[in-house]
């Protein structure tokens, strides 16, 4: 069923048209579960009410990503969470604190469409 669903989603949606390996799958993955770690750990941060939504949705990442990670490649899975939390973070730290309006707005978009390009992924 996931497969199936998988395969629907990146057929119907372009950004996910380079999803055809098991290795950028899994890599895709992981940037996800990064970036939504880092959203709810903004999220908890600046007391956002929305905290209980995306944690539910950053766990079904991590659950599909535990999934897919081969053995040996536990590490290597985690270094690439922790730089997409990373730039996750320092998105969403601009956004909110650059003095530059219209850095602040760009990079609230491009933090906005990381997200919206991982939680693509799952059904509500």
């Amino acid at each position: 069923m996931r497969i199936l669903l998988f395969v629907f989603l990146t057929a119907a949606n372009p950004c996910f048209a380079d999803l055809s390996s098991p290795e950028a799958q899994l890599r895709t993955f992981a940037n996800c579960a990064g970036r939504l770690t880092a959203q709810l750990e903004f999220e908890w941060l600046m007391l956002d009410g929305n905290s209980a939504a995306t944690q539910e949705q950053r766990q079904q990442i991590v659950d599909i990503l535990n999934s897919m990670i081969p053995d040996g490649r536990g590490r290597e899975v985690l270094a690439w969470r922790t730089d997409a939390r990373a730039a996750q973070r320092g998105l969403l730290e601009r956004a909110q604190f650059a003095s530059d309006n219209t850095d602040a707005a760009w990079a609230k978009k491009a933090a906005a469409r990381y997200l919206a390009s991982c939680t693509a992924f799952l059904l509500s």
